[in-house]
């Protein structure tokens, strides 16, 4: 039902297109699956619009522009759409050295890699095949569109989505191209980082994945990859991989020489980098509470998957899941004390160490030092803040002893000191000196320099023009927390706002749909979803105080 929705958010596209004098289609993998009715992940149109007309088309939503195609955020949807082309040039295997529009479909689909793949499809849902896509499909057949051995010298990635295709639909690969691909493999060398890890997360998600892994393995291609060990690991053993990090992670620890850039080019390299750092930390269940709690169930648990995927470990699931569940706290929102109360309680030391503190009690409470109550980890902190505090103290307080001592009037070829001040010369021993430097409070440093009240003097003076200052940048840094807090706010209000008008935008413009009311014009239901907006923004403001006092400073930023 979701991707009937996105479908006809589609086909709103290609309307649109089609209005401003362009021609659109479908094409690729929404229109192959569509026929086969089975479900996409992605929906392409390709149209002879030029990346700057679809951008002054769809002005009133997000629009980003990459070198080989435009992506489209449209109404929470993301699409892509490309502009047709004629075939490029790759003088480097890699990206090509130019690339030149069309105003024909035609040249679009001769770039095309695969038969399968150059279906397109209009909004009315007439299917367009000039390569005998639809025969392909019949067969369950993989066949590159012209020369295959040319196609994969413009781009060996395409050698890759090949068996990504095995991978999804379960198709053989026709003779020639399978020929070809074997010809021309040792061409993987060349494929970018960034693309082998898009096109192996296509090969892990596939349905027939372990059929893939085996066709990679069995015709050599994992020899021309960063992942060769792991290839034939997972393939020899016939493990069914479950996750792009899982077979990631998994090469990592088989191989040594694992190119580090792949971890780069993740979605989510923090996450992996998490993985291997626990897979190579702990191999066995020889982790703390606090260790498992820092790294999140996640972590722990597809670092031990892919510890087992490359025969390091056992599988201990089970195990840290129960583990997992029995921890006290699982995550810092279980506080009995919570972490904004602390931050509140930290808020005159800097928010990295308030962190640090949040930190320390957690692993206070994981190792069953402290208890997961409000009044002991406030108690806690509190102590914690003091010893801080104390610390920071002492270490002023010494520095500005030696601050009061020239150190330059000082010399060591005799038992006293002198040292000059405005009203008088105060002559001080040497082991005087030494009891300075070493006084601990503010009442053993006024008994050791009773005699020499100038110097008590000045340093009484400092020490309330430091406390002065402490006070003011305290000040200063409550009202930055305070700005801070409430532009938070404001902004998770204004976010909220246009949610929700853009919900009640969205079913208002069903309803009329639904009524017969909007067979209009698209032009004409994008300005009225722009009034709707605009009438609904003044009816919630006005009955919501809060969203009252957002409009109102919007309208004053306006002004100025």
């Amino acid at each position: 039902m979701e991707m009937e929705k996105k479908f006809e958010k589609g086909r709103e596209i290609i309307k649109t297109l089609i209005n401003g004098g362009f021609e659109a289609y479908f094409i690729g993998e929404c229109v192959r699956n569509t026929i086969m009715e089975i479900p996409f992940s992605q929906i392409e149109i390709t149209t002879n619009a030029l990346p700057e007309d679809i951008e002054e088309i769809f002005n009133f939503t997000k629009v980003i522009k990459t070198d080989e195609e435009t992506i489209l955020l449209y109404f929470g949807d993301e699409y892509l759409i490309t502009t047709f082309s004629k075939k490029h040039n790759f003088p480097d295997k890699r990206t090509p050295k130019s690339k030149h529009y069309s105003k024909n479909l035609l040249d679009e689909l001769a770039c095309r890699d695969f038969t399968i793949n150059a279906l397109t499809m209009s909004h009315n849902k007439k299917v367009t095949d000039a390569y005998l896509g639809f025969e392909d499909i019949k067969k369950k057949t993989i066949r590159t569109i012209g020369n295959p051995k040319v196609r994969f010298e413009e781009d060996p990635a395409r050698i890759l989505i090949a068996i990504s295709l095995i991978s999804q639909l379960g198709f053989r690969i026709h003779k020639k191209t399978h020929k070809a691909m074997k010809a021309k493999r040792k061409l993987l060398h060349n494929i970018p980082p960034r693309k082998l890890y898009t096109t192996f997360k296509k090969i892990i998600e596939g349905t027939y994945s372990r059929r893939a892994f085996s066709y990679l393995y069995e015709y050599g291609f994992h020899r021309y990859l960063p992942f060769k060990k792991g290839i034939r690991q997972l393939a020899k053993r016939r493990f069914k991989v479950k996750t792009i990090d899982e077979f990631i992670a998994c090469c990592a620890l088989v191989d040594e020489k694992f190119n580090p850039e792949i971890i780069e080019s993740a979605d989510n390299k923090e996450f992996l980098y998490n993985v291997l750092e626990f897979a190579y930390r702990y191999p066995k269940l020889s982790f703390s509470d606090y260790d498992l709690f820092k790294y999140g169930l996640n972590v722990a648990l597809t670092a031990n998957r892919a510890a087992y995927l490359a025969g390091k470990s056992k599988n201990y699931a089970k195990k840290i899941k129960k583990r997992f569940d029995n921890l006290v706290i699982k995550n810092v929102d279980d506080l009995a004390f919570s972490n904004n109360q602390i931050l509140m309680l930290a808020n005159d030391i800097p928010l990295e160490d308030a962190y640090k503190l949040i930190d320390e009690v957690c692993e206070q409470i994981l190792i069953g030092e402290l208890l997961n109550e409000e009044d002991q980890i406030k108690i806690y902190c509190i102590n914690a803040l003091k010893k801080k505090e104390n610390k920071e103290d002492t270490q002023i307080e010494k520095t500005s002893i030696e601050n009061q001592i020239p150190i330059e009037t000082i010399s060591t070829d005799f038992d006293v000191k002198e040292v000059s001040h405005e009203e008088e010369t105060f002559v001080i021993p040497e082991q005087k000196i030494e009891e300075l430097a070493s006084a601990a409070t503010e009442s053993e440093l006024e008994e050791n320099l009773l005699e020499h009240g100038q110097v008590v003097k000045t340093y009484t003076e400092m020490k309330i023009n430091l406390l002065e200052k402490k006070l003011l940048e305290q000040e200063r840094l409550l009202k930055e927390k305070d700005e801070r807090l409430y532009q938070l706010e404001k902004q998770a209000l204004q976010q909220r706002l246009n949610l929700d008008i853009d919900r009640i935008v969205q079913q208002n413009l069903e309803t009329l749909r639904e009524l017969n009311y909007l067979d209009t014009t698209y032009s004409e239901k994008i300005m009225l979803g722009r009034e709707l907006q605009k009438v609904y923004r003044q009816f919630l403001s006005s009955i919501d105080e809060k969203y009252r006092e957002i409009l109102s400073e919007d309208k004053d930023n306006e002004k100025d």
